[in-house]
Order: structure tokens, then C-alpha cells, then sequence
């Protein structure tokens, strides 16, 4: 995959971090690094070229293309994980000392992985609608576009 991106190497994850900060990447959540097989897979799945422009991003007007947004949306996804675990871990505190939340950390981080099995009937019933119910047309007539 031919990226014309900016690649930007560091010694360490510190001072990856110290750059995002630095650079205003991040506006303080954790940084998880998008490196390039992370967002080299991503832009696979989704199928479209890494250096097609989607527009300009103001206030700046840089051009967002999909490397960059890929790139993007995960560090976004990343943080969010790595935000909720620390919800957690200040939620059911657990130290060498008192184990007594483990218990209720566990069962609640049993509970939040199982949440996205509630999305599969509903996915079921979007692939498969009842004979007498229209599909969703996947994408508009040609005349509309």
C-alpha cells in the first residue's frame, strides 16, 4: 500500500505521547498509537484507495483523506477503551490490599462484552426482513445520484 502520508518515527512510546501533546493531536485522553499495519488494515476492510480526498477539514483546511481519518478513528476507539478501563478500575477499585471489588469488576466487564450480542437480532433482521416487509435498498437509483 503506497501511503504519502508524513511518517514520523520515535525512540519510544513516551515520546510518541509527548509528541501527540506537543503536536495537539490529542486533547488529553490516552494516546494509542495508529501505526501503520493498524490503519493499513483498517483502509483494507473499508476497501477504498488510503489517498482518496473526502474534503477539507476547516478551520485549517487540511485534506482529510481515508488514511487520515482511519488513522483518526482509531486512536479515537483506542482512548475510548483505554478511557472506560480506567472508569472502571476508579469504579471497583481493586489493590494489593483490598480485593473486594474484583468480584464486581469482573462480572462488569463480563456484562460489557457480552453488550454487542444484544446488536445480532437486529443485524439477523436487517439481512433477513419478512417476505411481506421491503429490503432496504442498499444504495440509491442511479437517478439519484
Amino acid at each position: 500500500m503506497n501511503l504519502v502520508s508524513e511518517r514520523i518515527t520515535v525512540d519510544d512510546y513516551e515520546q510518541a505521547v509527548e509528541l501527540f501533546f506537543e503536536r495537539r493531536w490529542t486533547d488529553g485522553l490516552p494516546v494509542v498509537l495508529p501505526t501503520r499495519r493498524r490503519v493499513e488494515a483498517v483502509i483494507k476492510h473499508v476497501g477504498r484507495d488510503p489517498q482518496e480526498s473526502l474534503g477539507l477539514v476547516p478551520p485549517r483546511g487540511g485534506e482529510a483523506t481515508m488514511f487520515a481519518i482511519m488513522a483518526s478513528l482509531m486512536n479515537l476507539a483506542l482512548s475510548a477503551s483505554q478511557l472506560f478501563t480506567q472508569y472502571l478500575n476508579t469504579a471497583f477499585a481493586v489493590t494489593q490490599q483490598d480485593y473486594s471489588n474484583l468480584g464486581r469488576l469482573m462480572i462488569t466487564v463480563g456484562i460489557v462484552g457480552l453488550l454487542p450480542l444484544l446488536a445480532l437480532p437486529l443485524l439477523w433482521r436487517q439481512e433477513h426482513p419478512p417476505p411481506d416487509v421491503p429490503a432496504i435498498a442498499e444504495a440509491p437509483p442511479a437517478s439519484l445520484r
